[in-house]
């Protein structure tokens, strides 16, 4: 017999989904099966795998030491800390379920292979010092390669539950600023229809629905204009939905593209090729709820609150 003891990175999710982490190489037949026949149990009782599991719950597994072991698999193994030296990538705001990041130009979210340095990568490097539990920590938003700004990460389960009902419900609040050409002097929303190339990762906008055979989205982006010289506009941009390259395409559409973004119009700005654009704050909702209450008392230190990546230096007009 074995005793797990649930730590806090994996509170507030499913037992059974708890228990198919853990044992990576058990299929989901098997960890039925041991819950209904009591091999496992949820402290002291029988569970049929739907509980909540809290930190400090007693999961007692009756398996031989040789089951227990290979049905962890690799994936339960404590990983261990790179040796490879990353570029440091500053941090917003920490505490025991989240990490907010400022992410510089130039660095992917997520890499599209094992090779390539992301944030994601920088995460895990930085966690794999921590005990994480089951949960492997990782990015909930994405932004552009060239796209600086705020990275919202989960260090456990219940930050990333945290994290994507916020997402999903649209509850945050995210400002961006950014630099475009021309001028604008006053203020307004930009609302439309998106469409996104897949084979050419380049988006279209107008004004009114795409054709059916078109897979397209609503979007809507506001903007105040901060000032202005005789060329460039610098802008706070408002994301009321976010799509891909919607802010992008959407003052590309009104003949405002972004300064350095070549993809959608731009001309370098000081040097600069890729867009000005910086996703600079975020505000959280004052409450965020759930049928299960997993969030009561957990997040004070930051439902309400506005959170601030500052923008690179070269994000100013002289």
């Amino acid at each position: 017999m074995k005793t797990i003891i649930v730590n806090d990175s994996d509170a507030g999710q499913r037992l059974d989904k708890y228990l198919k982490k853990t044992f990576s190489e058990a299929g989901s037949g098997f960890i039925y099966k041991m819950l209904r026949k009591k091999n496992i149990v949820l402290n002291g009782k029988k569970s049929d795998g739907t509980d909540i599991i809290h930190a400090g719950d007693e999961i007692k597994v009756f398996f031989s030491d040789e089951t227990f072991e290979k049905m962890k698999g690799k994936s339960a193994s404590t990983p261990k800390r790179s040796d490879i030296k990353y570029p440091e990538i500053p941090v917003v705001f920490e505490n025991e379920d989240l990490i907010f990041f400022n992410k510089p130009a130039g660095i992917l979210s997520i890499s599209d292979s094992k090779e390539s340095f992301c944030v994601n990568t920088y995460l895990l490097n930085l966690m794999s010092k921590k005990d994480s539990g089951n949960y492997k920590p990782s990015v909930a938003n994405r932004l552009d390669r060239n796209t600086s700004g705020m990275i919202l990460c989960a260090k456990t389960y219940i930050g990333a539950r945290f994290l994507d009902e916020c997402i999903k419900n649209h509850l945050m609040k995210k400002q961006y600023c950014a630099i475009c050409h021309g001028i604008i002097e006053k203020g307004g929303m930009l609302k439309g229809y998106l469409h996104k190339d897949e084979k050419t990762n380049k988006v279209t906008v107008q004004e009114k629905p795409f054709d059916e055979s078109e897979k397209s989205s609503y979007i809507e982006t506001g903007y105040e204009p901060v000032n202005h010289n005789d060329k460039f506009t610098l802008l706070n941009v408002n994301l009321i939905t976010g799509k891909s390259h919607q802010i992008r395409a959407h003052f590309a559409s009104i003949n405002h593209p972004l300064a350095g973004d070549i993809k959608y119009g731009g001309k370098k700005f000081g040097g600069i090729n890729t867009q000005l654009l910086h996703a600079h704050k975020v505000t959280f909702p004052e409450r965020v709820e759930t049928e299960e209450n997993l969030f009561d008392g957990r997040f004070e230190d930051v439902l309400g609150k506005t959170f601030t990546a500052e923008p690179p230096g070269y994000f100013k007009l002289t």
